[in-house]
């Protein structure tokens, strides 16, 4: 079936909602320590056409949907030894039904990197801000010594240095 302007739209669509739900969550994350269910949902959903406009089949959606379930397993066993927050599970859960296999690798090597150097560049920050009254609340908060690390900036960042490497880029982006 040839592609028509309209597919080529969703596809297009399809392939920019990735990074833009991603960087969303990671503002949110920055702002309010949290990332809302309805996000993550959203993006888990739009992963199913996102394969399959890509030319998956049924199969290949399967692994992505397996992926997916792997990868929220994993990431539950770090959330209740208190290693990982609740909404970081399922935005890395959503980004792996992206991915599927093998691009859940880079997705989770280029988070656990970014994540560790967020970690490091907030601990040096944190050590050097001084409360500013001027300031906007969320950085005084971000800045605190007893504040968690906002993960979900991790995971943007993995996602989107993976983004280029999904079949829905190649495809809405041909060339």
């Amino acid at each position: 079936m040839p592609e028509t302007g309209l597919v080529h739209a969703l596809m297009v669509v399809l392939a920019v909602a990735f990074p833009g739900l991603l960087v969303v969550a990671a503002i949110g994350d920055i702002m309010r320590y949290t990332i809302p269910n309805t996000l993550s949902a959203v993006l888990a959903v739009l992963a199913i056409p996102a394969v399959l406009v890509a030319g998956g089949g049924f199969v290949d959606l399967l692994w992505h949907l397996l992926v997916g379930f792997v990868v929220l397993l994993l990431t539950s066993i770090l959330f209740f030894r208190g290693l990982f927050g609740g909404g970081d599970v399922k935005l890395l859960t959503a980004a792996a039904l992206w991915t599927g296999w093998p691009l859940v690798v880079p997705l989770v090597v280029y988070t656990a990197l970014s994540g560790g150097l967020l970690a490091l560049v907030l601990i040096v920050l944190r050590r050097v801000w001084k409360r500013r009254e001027t300031a906007p609340a969320c950085l005084n908060r971000l800045f605190e010594q007893s504040a968690g690390l906002p993960y979900g900036v991790a995971i943007a960042i993995g996602g989107c240095l993976t983004w280029s490497r999904l079949p829905i880029f190649s495809t809405a982006f041909p060339g």
